[in-house]
């Protein structure tokens, strides 16, 4: 029971000592603060922070002016007590969040590098850009300054081909005429000027060094002007059903568009001539192509003269309408027309021009046909054996020259006995000292044929067997005669002649 009451006696006793000592320190701290009064007050906003100033913060907080409330001590002393809990609470809140703090701070300083990073790059690529737009400026002003430059000299250029064409034409009217005079003296003086002739192109290319222009007029006259109206061999032809089929492949009977027959097919050789790309078609530079008119390849601003390999072979169709679709593009094909006042016009042309007779103010009006032989006719050749005619291939050697092209057309008409060789009506065949066609020799002795087949040589002539003497498939190669004609069958197809009786040759 003593143990218990112990406590209870000490609490009692401090309790006791409390009240004694009570009024002792509160004298003290009255004393002691009316002392520190005007110091506290200095260092008030030192002192207000401070827990034990709380109790006495209505006595020594000093006036603040314009203020009536600090003049209230209770105001004064929870003012004190609000600012100590607040700034307890504070402090308490930052030691709490300290750590979430220095988190967002990290992160902030992450986020302020990469946005720094990203506008450095931002500057890098800027002036990437600025670099490369600007050499670009460089390279196409450069590019500018040359083009123009390409452009000046392509004028120049042009302006000097222009003048060297002119020069061209100029020396080819120059041949041509030299040509045509030289024929003409063949024509007049007989064999035995040809033979002169014929010695002198020989002599001309042993000393080709000596007498180029000689050389030249003689050889441009013995080749001729070879083939004027083919295709290369690749060109694709369009047929009746859409498709298409390369010249070279093309058969007799063959449909081509608008159910157009295909009635012969012409193999040369492209030696001597001139072949142009139009329109991504190889053809020859006098093949007629349709312009809005009729107009020759050559002649047309769509055509580029190009350099054709002259091993290779050409080839040219004759049709039942006369016409040759490429790529939609319309042509005309060998023949180029089958009006009988046209063609006998032409006939009595050529032989005005082989037996050099001016008058052509009669024309006999005959149905037109292919000249040719039968496929068995035997021709001479250099070497004086005989070969028939169908089995004759592109550069054989004939007894009047290389063969430079060959010809099978459908026939469907009657071909004449001359001598023992079976021709076409429309042949050509020197008859007493006098070129003459077969139909007008009134022959009787003829049979019907279906195909016929012929050629054209170096010469323009080709020999048969029985010394038969006969003009080749072209029938002429005189250049001055062949230019009339091709201009002519122009003007009749584009009806620039109304009136084909009326016209004449000039």
């Amino acid at each position: 029971m003593k143990s218990d009451e112990e406590p209870v006696r000490t609490l009692l006793w401090l309790f006791l000592c409390f009240i004694i000592l009570l009024p002792f320190i509160l004298v003290t701290t009255y004393f002691f603060l009316i002392s520190q009064k005007d110091y506290i007050q200095k260092n008030w906003n030192y002192y207000k922070e401070k827990p034990y100033i709380i109790p006495f913060a209505d006595f020594l907080s000093p006036d603040i002016e314009n203020d009536p409330n600090s003049k209230n001590k209770v105001y004064k002393a929870v003012s004190s007590f609000n600012y100590v809990v607040n700034k307890m609470i504070t402090q308490f809140f930052k030691m709490i969040l300290k750590p979430m703090l220095f988190i967002f701070e990290i992160i902030l300083s992450v986020i302020k590098s990469i946005m720094n990073a990203i506008d450095m790059i931002r500057k890098v690529i800027n002036n990437l850009r600025n670099n490369i737009l600007q050499y670009f400026q460089e390279m196409i002003q450069r590019f500018t300054d040359a083009m123009s430059t390409l452009q000046f000299m392509g004028i120049k250029l042009n302006d000097i081909m222009g003048r060297l064409g002119g020069l061209q034409r100029m020396v080819g009217y120059f041949l041509i005429v030299i040509s045509n005079t030289l024929e003409v003296i063949m024509n007049v003086i007989g064999d035995i000027m040809k033979a002169i002739v014929y010695t002198l192109i020989a002599i001309s290319i042993l000393l080709f060094w000596w007498y180029p222009i000689l050389a030249a007029m003689l050889g441009f006259l013995a080749a001729g002007c070879g083939i004027a109206f083919c295709f290369d061999g690749d060109t694709p032809i369009d047929l009746y059903n859409g498709k298409q089929k390369k010249i070279s492949e093309i058969k007799i009977g063959d449909i081509l568009t608008n159910g157009n027959i295909v009635e012969g097919i012409l193999i040369a050789s492209s030696i001597n001539v001139d072949m142009y790309n139009y329109k991504n078609i190889i053809v020859s530079g006098n093949h007629a192509v349709f312009e809005n008119k009729w107009i020759r390849i050559k002649d047309s601003k769509f055509s580029n003269k190009i350099n054709y390999d002259s091993s290779k072979k050409i080839y040219c169709l004759f049709t039942e309408n006369n016409l040759i679709f490429s790529n939609g593009i319309k042509f005309l094909d060998y023949n180029e027309t089958n009006n009988p006042f046209l063609n006998g016009k032409i006939n009595k042309l050529i032989l005005n021009s082989l037996n050099n007779d001016i008058d052509d103010n009669e024309i006999d009006i005959n149905t037109i046909s292919a000249s040719g032989y039968q496929d068995t006719t035997e021709i001479k050749m250099q070497n004086g054996t005989y070969k028939k005619i169908k089995n004759i291939q592109i550069g054989d050697k004939t007894s009047k020259g290389k063969v430079t092209s060959i010809v099978n057309n459908v026939y469907n008409d009657y071909i004449y006995d001359y001598n023992h060789i079976l021709c076409s009506g429309e042949n050509i065949v020197y008859h007493n000292n006098k070129w003459v066609k077969i139909n007008n020799l009134n022959l009787t002795n003829k049979q019907f044929k279906k195909s016929i087949y012929n050629i054209t040589t170096t010469s323009g002539i080709v020999e048969t067997k029985y010394n038969n003497v006969f003009r080749d498939f072209l029938e002429i190669n005189n250049p001055y005669v062949l230019e009339k004609i091709d201009q002519f069958v122009l003007k009749i197809l584009n009806k620039e002649k109304r009136n084909i009786k009326s016209f004449h040759f000039n």
